[in-house]
Protein backbone atom coordinates (compact mmCIF):
# COMPACT_ATOMS: atom_id res chain seq x y z
CA UNK A 1 0.00 0.00 0.00
CA UNK A 2 3.02 2.14 0.84
CA UNK A 3 4.58 1.27 -2.29
CA UNK A 4 1.47 2.31 -4.05
CA UNK A 5 0.79 5.50 -2.48
CA UNK A 6 4.51 6.53 -3.07
CA UNK A 7 3.57 5.79 -6.81
CA UNK A 8 0.74 8.11 -6.96
CA UNK A 9 2.68 10.81 -5.27
CA UNK A 10 5.53 10.60 -7.66
CA UNK A 11 4.03 10.59 -10.37
CA UNK A 12 3.54 14.43 -11.48
CA UNK A 13 0.02 13.55 -13.60
CA UNK A 14 -1.79 12.43 -10.22
CA UNK A 15 -0.24 15.21 -8.44
CA UNK A 16 -1.88 17.29 -10.74
CA UNK A 17 -5.27 15.65 -10.53
CA UNK A 18 -5.60 15.68 -7.49
CA UNK A 19 -4.66 19.42 -7.17
CA UNK A 20 -7.43 20.10 -9.54
CA UNK A 21 -10.12 18.15 -7.27
CA UNK A 22 -9.12 19.55 -4.23
CA UNK A 23 -9.23 23.04 -5.90
CA UNK A 24 -12.52 22.55 -7.45
CA UNK A 25 -13.78 21.06 -4.19
CA UNK A 26 -12.27 23.87 -2.12
CA UNK A 27 -14.09 26.07 -5.20
CA UNK A 28 -17.07 25.33 -5.11
CA UNK A 29 -17.34 24.97 -1.41
CA UNK A 30 -16.20 28.43 -0.92
CA UNK A 31 -18.25 30.22 -3.26
CA UNK A 32 -21.46 27.89 -1.86
CA UNK A 33 -20.49 29.23 1.41
CA UNK A 34 -20.06 32.96 0.36
CA UNK A 35 -23.74 33.04 -1.18
CA UNK A 36 -25.11 31.15 1.74
CA UNK A 37 -24.03 33.72 4.17
CA UNK A 38 -24.96 36.96 2.16
CA UNK A 39 -28.56 35.23 1.42
CA UNK A 40 -28.50 34.04 5.41
CA UNK A 41 -27.69 37.95 6.27
CA UNK A 42 -30.18 39.50 4.12
CA UNK A 43 -32.74 37.17 5.51
CA UNK A 44 -31.89 37.69 9.05
CA UNK A 45 -31.78 41.42 8.44
CA UNK A 46 -33.69 43.28 11.10
CA UNK A 47 -36.07 44.91 8.24
CA UNK A 48 -36.53 41.79 6.83
CA UNK A 49 -37.86 39.65 10.47
CA UNK A 50 -39.59 42.60 11.31
CA UNK A 51 -41.78 42.05 7.61
CA UNK A 52 -41.76 38.62 8.63
CA UNK A 53 -43.40 39.19 11.52
CA UNK A 54 -45.99 41.71 10.27
CA UNK A 55 -46.80 39.21 7.53
CA UNK A 56 -47.34 35.86 10.18
CA UNK A 57 -49.33 37.78 12.66
CA UNK A 58 -51.93 38.41 9.89
CA UNK A 59 -53.40 35.29 10.67
CA UNK A 60 -53.01 35.15 14.29
CA UNK A 61 -56.40 37.12 15.18
CA UNK A 62 -58.24 34.90 12.98
CA UNK A 63 -56.92 31.73 14.88
CA UNK A 64 -57.19 33.27 18.49
CA UNK A 65 -60.98 34.60 18.11
CA UNK A 66 -62.82 31.46 18.07
CA UNK A 67 -61.34 30.97 21.58
CA UNK A 68 -63.53 33.22 22.83
CA UNK A 69 -68.01 33.27 22.96
CA UNK A 70 -69.43 35.93 21.86
CA UNK A 71 -70.77 36.78 25.95
CA UNK A 72 -66.90 36.77 26.53
CA UNK A 73 -65.81 34.15 28.14
CA UNK A 74 -62.73 32.07 26.82
CA UNK A 75 -61.91 28.31 26.42
CA UNK A 76 -58.65 28.90 28.56
CA UNK A 77 -57.39 25.21 27.62
CA UNK A 78 -57.82 25.41 24.05
CA UNK A 79 -56.18 28.94 24.36
CA UNK A 80 -53.28 27.74 26.32
CA UNK A 81 -52.36 24.20 23.82
CA UNK A 82 -52.35 26.97 21.02
CA UNK A 83 -50.01 29.33 23.15
CA UNK A 84 -47.81 26.16 23.79
CA UNK A 85 -47.49 25.25 20.29
CA UNK A 86 -47.13 28.78 19.13
CA UNK A 87 -44.56 29.73 21.36
CA UNK A 88 -41.27 27.97 19.10
CA UNK A 89 -42.92 29.56 15.57
CA UNK A 90 -45.61 31.84 15.68
CA UNK A 91 -43.24 34.82 14.83
CA UNK A 92 -41.99 33.68 11.46
CA UNK A 93 -44.12 31.87 8.50
CA UNK A 94 -43.85 28.81 7.35
CA UNK A 95 -41.88 29.66 3.92
CA UNK A 96 -38.67 30.93 5.90
CA UNK A 97 -38.68 28.77 8.81
CA UNK A 98 -36.75 26.14 7.54
CA UNK A 99 -34.22 28.75 6.26
CA UNK A 100 -33.76 29.56 9.59
CA UNK A 101 -33.54 26.88 11.49
CA UNK A 102 -31.11 25.12 8.51
CA UNK A 103 -28.37 28.40 9.70
CA UNK A 104 -29.62 27.33 13.50
CA UNK A 105 -31.12 30.34 14.56
CA UNK A 106 -35.08 29.95 16.11
CA UNK A 107 -37.44 32.80 16.14
CA UNK A 108 -38.95 31.20 19.19
CA UNK A 109 -41.15 33.02 22.02
CA UNK A 110 -39.89 33.83 25.68
CA UNK A 111 -43.03 35.77 26.52
CA UNK A 112 -46.01 34.95 25.31
CA UNK A 113 -49.56 36.26 26.88
CA UNK A 114 -53.07 36.51 26.39
CA UNK A 115 -55.36 39.28 28.01
CA UNK A 116 -59.01 40.24 28.70
CA UNK A 117 -59.38 43.66 27.10
CA UNK A 118 -58.40 45.53 30.16
CA UNK A 119 -54.96 43.95 30.31
CA UNK A 120 -55.89 41.59 32.72
CA UNK A 121 -54.19 37.87 31.99
CA UNK A 122 -55.89 35.28 30.56
CA UNK A 123 -53.08 32.06 29.71
CA UNK A 124 -49.73 32.33 29.53
CA UNK A 125 -47.21 29.89 27.65
CA UNK A 126 -45.19 27.77 30.67
CA UNK A 127 -42.31 29.21 29.16
CA UNK A 128 -42.86 32.28 30.85
CA UNK A 129 -42.35 30.55 34.05
CA UNK A 130 -38.43 31.01 34.14
CA UNK A 131 -38.68 34.39 32.38
CA UNK A 132 -41.03 36.79 34.42
CA UNK A 133 -43.25 34.61 36.04
CA UNK A 134 -46.45 35.79 34.92
CA UNK A 135 -49.36 35.19 36.98
CA UNK A 136 -52.62 34.74 35.74
CA UNK A 137 -55.74 37.38 36.75
CA UNK A 138 -53.32 40.64 37.89
CA UNK A 139 -52.25 43.08 35.50
CA UNK A 140 -49.71 42.20 32.53
CA UNK A 141 -48.34 45.91 32.70
CA UNK A 142 -48.07 45.76 36.30
CA UNK A 143 -45.52 42.29 35.60
CA UNK A 144 -43.37 43.76 32.80
CA UNK A 145 -40.41 45.66 32.80
CA UNK A 146 -40.53 49.25 31.52
CA UNK A 147 -40.13 49.17 28.24
CA UNK A 148 -42.46 46.59 27.49
CA UNK A 149 -44.77 48.19 29.56
CA UNK A 150 -45.04 50.90 27.71
CA UNK A 151 -45.55 48.99 24.23
CA UNK A 152 -48.25 46.87 25.90
CA UNK A 153 -50.26 50.17 27.05
CA UNK A 154 -49.99 51.89 23.61
CA UNK A 155 -52.29 48.51 22.54
CA UNK A 156 -54.47 48.69 25.57
CA UNK A 157 -54.69 52.79 24.34
CA UNK A 158 -56.25 51.57 21.10
CA UNK A 159 -53.55 50.37 18.56
CA UNK A 160 -53.78 47.44 16.81
CA UNK A 161 -50.49 45.64 16.16
CA UNK A 162 -47.44 47.31 17.42
CA UNK A 163 -43.75 45.81 16.22
CA UNK A 164 -40.73 46.82 17.57
CA UNK A 165 -37.27 45.73 18.49
CA UNK A 166 -36.42 46.25 22.02
CA UNK A 167 -32.72 45.14 23.55
CA UNK A 168 -32.38 42.90 20.41
CA UNK A 169 -35.62 40.75 20.68
CA UNK A 170 -39.06 41.52 18.22
CA UNK A 171 -41.89 42.89 20.93
CA UNK A 172 -44.89 42.45 19.51
CA UNK A 173 -48.60 43.65 21.02
CA UNK A 174 -51.79 43.13 19.45
CA UNK A 175 -55.87 43.54 19.45
CA UNK A 176 -57.99 40.37 18.81
CA UNK A 177 -61.34 41.03 17.70
CA UNK A 178 -64.16 38.64 16.97
CA UNK A 179 -67.49 40.01 14.94
CA UNK A 180 -65.89 43.51 15.38
CA UNK A 181 -65.54 43.39 18.81
CA UNK A 182 -62.27 43.52 20.94
CA UNK A 183 -62.18 40.20 23.08
CA UNK A 184 -58.18 39.83 24.05
CA UNK A 185 -55.03 41.29 23.72
CA UNK A 186 -51.73 39.30 23.01
CA UNK A 187 -48.10 40.17 23.81
CA UNK A 188 -44.99 38.59 22.52
CA UNK A 189 -41.31 39.18 22.95
CA UNK A 190 -39.08 37.16 20.88
CA UNK A 191 -35.48 35.61 20.99
CA UNK A 192 -32.49 37.58 20.33
CA UNK A 193 -31.99 38.63 17.01
CA UNK A 194 -29.53 36.67 15.34
CA UNK A 195 -25.63 38.30 14.64
CA UNK A 196 -23.24 37.45 12.36
CA UNK A 197 -21.75 34.87 15.12
CA UNK A 198 -24.99 33.09 14.78
CA UNK A 199 -24.20 32.97 10.83
CA UNK A 200 -20.81 31.45 11.17
CA UNK A 201 -21.80 28.64 13.72
CA UNK A 202 -24.92 27.54 11.24
CA UNK A 203 -21.61 27.08 8.29
CA UNK A 204 -20.99 23.60 9.15
CA UNK A 205 -25.24 22.93 8.71
CA UNK A 206 -25.16 24.96 5.26
CA UNK A 207 -22.08 22.90 4.59
CA UNK A 208 -23.71 19.61 5.71
CA UNK A 209 -26.65 20.04 3.66
CA UNK A 210 -25.67 22.02 0.50
CA UNK A 211 -21.98 21.16 -0.46
CA UNK A 212 -22.13 17.65 -0.15
CA UNK A 213 -23.38 16.50 -3.46
CA UNK A 214 -22.23 19.72 -5.12
CA UNK A 215 -18.93 18.90 -3.51
CA UNK A 216 -18.68 15.07 -5.16
CA UNK A 217 -19.64 16.43 -8.55
CA UNK A 218 -17.25 19.01 -8.67
CA UNK A 219 -14.68 16.69 -7.20
CA UNK A 220 -15.46 13.94 -10.60
CA UNK A 221 -15.57 16.87 -12.79
CA UNK A 222 -12.54 18.39 -11.73
CA UNK A 223 -10.64 14.88 -11.44
CA UNK A 224 -11.51 14.52 -15.15
CA UNK A 225 -10.48 18.00 -16.38
CA UNK A 226 -7.24 17.45 -13.98
CA UNK A 227 -6.27 14.05 -15.71
CA UNK A 228 -6.98 15.02 -19.15
CA UNK A 229 -4.40 18.41 -18.51
CA UNK A 230 -2.36 16.71 -17.22
CA UNK A 231 -1.57 13.88 -19.00
CA UNK A 232 -1.47 16.53 -21.93
CA UNK A 233 1.93 18.12 -20.11
CA UNK A 234 3.31 14.93 -18.91
CA UNK A 235 3.35 14.03 -22.49
CA UNK A 236 5.50 16.53 -23.37
CA UNK A 237 7.77 16.42 -20.65
CA UNK A 238 8.18 12.45 -21.42
CA UNK A 239 9.05 13.67 -24.76
CA UNK A 240 11.94 15.94 -23.98
CA UNK A 241 12.72 13.66 -21.31
CA UNK A 242 13.15 11.04 -23.70
CA UNK A 243 15.35 13.05 -26.02
CA UNK A 244 17.81 14.28 -23.16
CA UNK A 245 18.41 10.87 -22.23
CA UNK A 246 19.66 10.57 -26.07
CA UNK A 247 21.71 13.48 -25.75
CA UNK A 248 22.94 12.25 -22.65
CA UNK A 249 24.37 9.29 -24.84
CA UNK A 250 26.06 11.61 -27.07
CA UNK A 251 23.32 12.09 -29.94
CA UNK A 252 23.44 15.90 -29.52
CA UNK A 253 21.49 15.65 -32.99
CA UNK A 254 18.34 14.69 -31.58
CA UNK A 255 15.90 17.28 -31.35
CA UNK A 256 12.24 17.93 -29.49
CA UNK A 257 9.44 18.37 -31.29
CA UNK A 258 8.34 21.32 -30.18
CA UNK A 259 4.38 22.45 -29.00
CA UNK A 260 2.04 25.59 -28.37
CA UNK A 261 4.25 28.34 -27.99
CA UNK A 262 3.52 28.15 -23.66
CA UNK A 263 5.98 27.69 -21.05
CA UNK A 264 6.82 24.09 -21.88
CA UNK A 265 7.46 25.22 -25.47
CA UNK A 266 10.05 27.63 -24.57
CA UNK A 267 11.56 25.34 -22.80
CA UNK A 268 11.67 23.01 -25.77
CA UNK A 269 13.18 25.84 -27.77
CA UNK A 270 15.68 26.50 -25.48
CA UNK A 271 16.91 23.03 -24.95
CA UNK A 272 17.04 22.69 -28.76
CA UNK A 273 19.28 25.65 -29.07
CA UNK A 274 21.28 24.60 -25.85
CA UNK A 275 21.86 21.06 -27.88
CA UNK A 276 22.42 22.45 -31.35
CA UNK A 277 25.36 24.95 -29.19
CA UNK A 278 26.74 22.40 -27.15
CA UNK A 279 26.91 20.35 -30.61
CA UNK A 280 28.99 23.41 -32.30
CA UNK A 281 31.12 23.72 -29.33
CA UNK A 282 31.91 19.89 -29.18
CA UNK A 283 32.81 19.85 -32.79
CA UNK A 284 34.88 23.04 -32.25
CA UNK A 285 36.74 21.06 -29.38
CA UNK A 286 37.27 18.33 -31.64
CA UNK A 287 38.69 20.25 -34.46
CA UNK A 288 41.02 21.91 -32.21
CA UNK A 289 42.00 18.67 -30.72
CA UNK A 290 42.66 17.11 -34.21
CA UNK A 291 44.46 20.16 -34.90
CA UNK A 292 46.69 19.96 -32.05
CA UNK A 293 47.08 16.55 -32.90
CA UNK A 294 48.20 17.47 -36.14
CA UNK A 295 50.62 20.48 -35.05
CA UNK A 296 52.35 17.47 -32.50
CA UNK A 297 52.71 14.89 -35.42
CA UNK A 298 53.95 17.79 -37.87
CA UNK A 299 56.31 19.19 -35.53
CA UNK A 300 58.09 15.74 -34.75
CA UNK A 301 58.36 14.85 -38.45
CA UNK A 302 60.08 18.32 -38.87
CA UNK A 303 62.49 17.07 -36.74
CA UNK A 304 62.93 13.65 -38.92
CA UNK A 305 62.74 15.11 -42.49
CA UNK A 306 65.62 17.10 -40.89
CA UNK A 307 67.65 14.18 -40.53
CA UNK A 308 66.87 12.22 -43.50
CA UNK A 309 68.00 15.25 -45.92
CA UNK A 310 71.06 15.04 -44.02
CA UNK A 311 71.40 11.50 -44.21
CA UNK A 312 70.36 11.51 -47.79
CA UNK A 313 73.24 14.58 -48.35
CA UNK A 314 75.56 12.43 -47.07
CA UNK A 315 74.80 9.26 -49.44
CA UNK A 316 74.94 11.72 -52.21
CA UNK A 317 78.27 12.83 -51.23
CA UNK A 318 79.34 8.98 -50.92
CA UNK A 319 77.78 7.87 -53.91
CA UNK A 320 79.74 10.89 -55.72
CA UNK A 321 82.94 9.31 -54.63
CA UNK A 322 81.99 6.00 -55.16
CA UNK A 323 81.12 6.72 -58.78
CA UNK A 324 84.34 8.57 -59.04
CA UNK A 325 86.34 5.91 -57.86
CA UNK A 326 84.71 3.18 -59.67
CA UNK A 327 83.17 1.34 -56.76
CA UNK A 328 80.04 0.12 -58.52
CA UNK A 329 78.86 -2.31 -56.22
CA UNK A 330 79.46 -0.24 -53.57
CA UNK A 331 77.68 2.54 -55.42
CA UNK A 332 74.90 0.50 -56.39
CA UNK A 333 74.18 -0.21 -52.52
CA UNK A 334 74.26 3.92 -51.58
CA UNK A 335 71.67 4.05 -54.50
CA UNK A 336 69.49 2.10 -52.89
CA UNK A 337 69.87 3.30 -49.76
CA UNK A 338 69.01 6.96 -51.30
CA UNK A 339 65.83 5.82 -53.07
CA UNK A 340 64.82 3.87 -49.60
CA UNK A 341 65.20 7.14 -47.77
CA UNK A 342 63.95 9.13 -50.56
CA UNK A 343 60.72 6.98 -50.33
CA UNK A 344 60.45 7.74 -46.78
CA UNK A 345 61.02 11.23 -46.85
CA UNK A 346 58.47 11.42 -49.39
CA UNK A 347 55.99 9.48 -47.44
CA UNK A 348 57.09 11.63 -44.53
CA UNK A 349 56.20 14.99 -46.23
CA UNK A 350 52.74 13.37 -47.47
CA UNK A 351 52.02 12.77 -43.61
CA UNK A 352 52.72 17.06 -42.82
CA UNK A 353 51.13 17.90 -45.75
CA UNK A 354 47.87 15.81 -44.58
CA UNK A 355 48.15 16.67 -41.09
CA UNK A 356 48.48 20.98 -42.22
CA UNK A 357 45.16 22.66 -42.17
CA UNK A 358 43.97 23.11 -46.31
CA UNK A 359 43.28 26.76 -47.35
CA UNK A 360 40.21 27.15 -48.83
CA UNK A 361 40.58 27.75 -52.73
CA UNK A 362 37.68 29.61 -54.28
CA UNK A 363 38.32 28.22 -57.31
CA UNK A 364 36.53 24.72 -59.00
CA UNK A 365 38.14 21.44 -59.76
CA UNK A 366 38.42 22.40 -63.82
CA UNK A 367 40.62 25.36 -62.84
CA UNK A 368 43.14 23.66 -60.33
CA UNK A 369 43.95 20.64 -61.93
CA UNK A 370 45.85 22.50 -64.83
CA UNK A 371 47.75 24.20 -62.68
CA UNK A 372 48.48 21.42 -60.53
CA UNK A 373 49.59 19.40 -63.31
CA UNK A 374 51.57 22.71 -64.67
CA UNK A 375 53.73 23.08 -61.55
CA UNK A 376 54.24 18.99 -61.71
CA UNK A 377 55.61 19.39 -65.75
CA UNK A 378 58.09 21.81 -64.38
CA UNK A 379 59.69 20.41 -62.13
CA UNK A 380 59.81 16.82 -63.96
CA UNK A 381 60.24 18.12 -67.50
CA UNK A 382 57.15 15.55 -68.75
CA UNK A 383 54.66 17.11 -70.78
CA UNK A 384 51.05 17.07 -69.14
CA UNK A 385 47.45 17.74 -70.61
CA UNK A 386 44.20 17.95 -69.27
CA UNK A 387 41.61 17.20 -70.88
CA UNK A 388 37.13 18.13 -70.18
CA UNK A 389 37.13 21.21 -68.04
CA UNK A 390 33.61 21.39 -67.92
CA UNK A 391 32.72 23.33 -64.88
CA UNK A 392 31.48 20.93 -61.96
CA UNK A 393 29.75 21.74 -58.24
CA UNK A 394 32.02 23.61 -55.81
CA UNK A 395 33.99 20.40 -53.84
CA UNK A 396 34.43 20.69 -50.13
CA UNK A 397 38.33 22.17 -49.03
CA UNK A 398 39.28 18.71 -47.73
CA UNK A 399 37.79 16.49 -50.91
CA UNK A 400 40.33 18.92 -52.98
CA UNK A 401 42.89 17.77 -50.57
CA UNK A 402 42.85 14.33 -51.40
CA UNK A 403 42.53 14.37 -54.87
CA UNK A 404 45.91 16.80 -55.08
CA UNK A 405 47.53 13.96 -52.63
CA UNK A 406 46.11 11.09 -54.90
CA UNK A 407 47.45 12.97 -58.02
CA UNK A 408 50.99 14.00 -56.14
CA UNK A 409 51.58 9.95 -56.00
CA UNK A 410 50.47 8.94 -58.71
CA UNK A 411 52.49 11.57 -60.69
CA UNK A 412 55.59 10.78 -58.94
CA UNK A 413 54.86 7.16 -59.71
CA UNK A 414 55.45 8.29 -63.21
CA UNK A 415 58.03 10.21 -63.83
CA UNK A 416 60.31 7.98 -61.38
CA UNK A 417 59.36 4.43 -62.28
CA UNK A 418 57.40 4.52 -65.78
CA UNK A 419 59.63 6.40 -67.89
CA UNK A 420 57.12 8.39 -69.30
CA UNK A 421 57.58 11.21 -72.12
CA UNK A 422 53.97 12.44 -71.04
CA UNK A 423 50.95 12.11 -69.14
CA UNK A 424 46.84 12.83 -70.08
CA UNK A 425 44.39 13.81 -67.21
CA UNK A 426 40.90 13.32 -68.27
CA UNK A 427 38.05 14.94 -66.10
CA UNK A 428 35.03 13.00 -66.81
CA UNK A 429 31.33 14.15 -65.44
CA UNK A 430 28.14 11.61 -65.22
CA UNK A 431 25.02 12.15 -62.40
CA UNK A 432 26.16 12.12 -59.48
CA UNK A 433 29.82 11.01 -60.17
CA UNK A 434 33.51 12.62 -60.98
CA UNK A 435 36.33 10.85 -62.42
CA UNK A 436 39.66 11.64 -63.06
CA UNK A 437 41.94 9.15 -65.23
CA UNK A 438 45.59 9.72 -65.42
CA UNK A 439 47.30 7.93 -68.25
CA UNK A 440 51.30 7.71 -69.16
CA UNK A 441 52.59 6.71 -72.24
CA UNK A 442 55.65 5.02 -69.89
CA UNK A 443 56.81 1.77 -70.00
CA UNK A 444 54.05 -0.09 -68.37
CA UNK A 445 53.99 -3.22 -66.13
CA UNK A 446 52.35 -6.44 -66.04
CA UNK A 447 49.81 -7.47 -63.41
CA UNK A 448 51.80 -9.92 -61.29
CA UNK A 449 54.50 -7.16 -61.30
CA UNK A 450 52.32 -4.46 -60.16
CA UNK A 451 54.18 -2.55 -57.71
CA UNK A 452 53.54 -2.20 -53.77
CA UNK A 453 54.78 0.07 -50.88
CA UNK A 454 53.24 2.84 -49.00
CA UNK A 455 52.58 5.08 -51.69
CA UNK A 456 49.65 2.67 -53.26
CA UNK A 457 48.57 2.05 -49.74
CA UNK A 458 48.21 5.39 -49.29
CA UNK A 459 46.47 6.25 -52.44
CA UNK A 460 43.77 3.81 -51.65
CA UNK A 461 43.15 4.97 -48.15
CA UNK A 462 42.81 8.71 -49.60
CA UNK A 463 40.17 7.68 -52.30
CA UNK A 464 38.39 5.32 -49.69
CA UNK A 465 38.48 8.73 -47.73
CA UNK A 466 36.15 10.30 -50.33
CA UNK A 467 32.08 9.87 -50.48
CA UNK A 468 31.70 6.55 -52.67
CA UNK A 469 35.37 6.98 -53.80
CA UNK A 470 37.41 3.98 -55.43
CA UNK A 471 40.48 3.96 -57.18
CA UNK A 472 41.83 1.57 -60.05
CA UNK A 473 45.07 0.81 -62.13
CA UNK A 474 45.23 -1.03 -65.55
CA UNK A 475 48.88 -1.10 -66.53
CA UNK A 476 50.26 -3.07 -69.85
CA UNK A 477 54.25 -3.61 -70.98
CA UNK A 478 54.57 -0.97 -73.49
CA UNK A 479 51.68 0.67 -73.13
CA UNK A 480 51.87 3.01 -70.49
CA UNK A 481 49.59 2.94 -66.43
CA UNK A 482 46.55 4.09 -66.28
CA UNK A 483 44.91 5.44 -62.85
CA UNK A 484 41.18 6.07 -62.61
CA UNK A 485 39.61 7.75 -59.38
CA UNK A 486 35.66 7.88 -59.18
CA UNK A 487 33.77 9.29 -56.07
CA UNK A 488 30.40 10.60 -55.43
CA UNK A 489 29.34 14.13 -56.41
CA UNK A 490 26.43 15.32 -53.88
CA UNK A 491 27.64 14.15 -51.09
CA UNK A 492 31.49 15.42 -51.69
Amino acid sequence: MRQLLSRFVQRLQWRLTAICVVTAVLSVTLINVFLLVIASSQLLSEENILQEVRDSLKTTEAEVAPFFADDGTVDKIKLTRWLDKEAYDMLIPEATKGWYLLIGWRSEATILVATAPDGTVLTASPLDSGTLGIKEGQSLSSQLPPAQRALFNRALGGEQVIIEKLESRIVVALRIHRKGKLVALGFVQGSPLPTFRTLWQGVPNILASTVTGMGIGSALVGGLIGSLTARGITRRLERVSGVAQQWAAGKLSASIAEGPADEIGQLERSLNQMALRLEQVFTLQNQVATLQERERITHDLHDTLKQEVFASTMLLGTAQEQLERGQLESLQTSLAQLDALMEQLQTNLSVILKALPFSTDSRELPELLPLWLGEWSRRSGIVSTVLGTAPTLPLPPETLLQIRSILSEALSNASRHSGATSVTLELGQSEGHITLRLHDDGRGFLATQRPSGMGMATMRERAGALPGGSLSIQSTPGKGTTVTLQFDREQS
